[in-house]
This record gives C-alpha cells, sequence and structure tokens, in this order.
C-alpha cells in the first residue's frame, strides 16, 4: 500500500511535533541545577563515555570513526554511543553515504549545558588519577 501525499504530510509533522516535545524536555531540564550533576554521572558510569562525546567535536561520526578517535573496540563504541543515545546526550542521524549507517551527533543539550565542558573536565581528572 502506498502512502498518500497526505499521510506523508501528518508523519512529517508528528515528527516535528516529538522533536520539539524533545526539545522542550532537554531545555526544561537544562533548567533544573540537578541536571549538570545527572549528565556529570551519565558521562561517568560508564568509562569512556566522556572521550566518545568529545570524539564528536567537529562533527558527526559513525562507529569505525569514532574507534579511530578514542582507540576502542567497535563492541566499546557501540554500547558506550548506545548508552549517550539513551541519555539523550548524542542523537543518532542516518549516514547521507550509507544508506544503512548511521552516525552519530550532540544534541543540543551541548549548546544548553556545555557538556563538552563536563567532558573535558572528567577526561582531564581520569588522567590527573592516571598518573
Amino acid at each position: 500500500m502506498s502512502e498518500t501525499e497526505e499521510s506523508q504530510q501528518n508523519i512529517g509533522a508528528i515528527r516535528t511535533d516529538i522533536e520539539q516535545i524533545r526539545a522542550m524536555q532537554r531545555f526544561q531540564a537544562a533548567a533544573t541545577p540537578a541536571f549538570r550533576t545527572f549528565v556529570e554521572e551519565h558521562l561517568e558510569d560508564m568509562k569512556g563515555s566522556a572521550e566518545v562525546y568529545l570524539a564528536l567535536e567537529n562533527g558527526p561520526l559513525n562507529l569505525e570513526g569514532i574507534m579511530a578517535v578514542v582507540k576502542k573496540s567497535k563492541p566499546q563504541v557501540s554500547k558506550i554511543c548506545s548508552h549517550l543515545d539513551l541519555r539523550g546526550l548524542v542523537a543518532k542521524i542516518p549516514d547521507p553515504v550509507n544508506k544503512k549507517g548511521r552516525l552519530f551527533t550532540w544534541t543540543d543539550l551541548e549548546n544548553v549545558l556545555e557538556v563538552s565542558a563536563i567532558a573535558r573536565r572528567i577526561v582531564k581528572k581520569g588522567n590527573a588519577t592516571k598518573n
């Protein structure tokens, strides 16, 4: 059964509404002082999360691209990306080059909370602990 133009528009409108609701939830959460603590806890509760988050600083990457930056295995990177995606810190987007592929990118929380600054602090703290 082919979709009509009207159903395509309805689906597009629903997707837009859902994304707007998600954005409002993230902004509301950002206004809560405890949310920075929430972000910090989620970047710390899975080893390597802060490094993977920072690997996306220059734009969206696929798993292989992230692996090259952080020097971790595909299963580790995949697990960390899923962890960050479930918490709304990164988003999966379609890869324009590979139709079956996905890219990971920062969400608007970066603009609101500067999650990268929190991640850098965690990485720095971890490196200080190693020395």
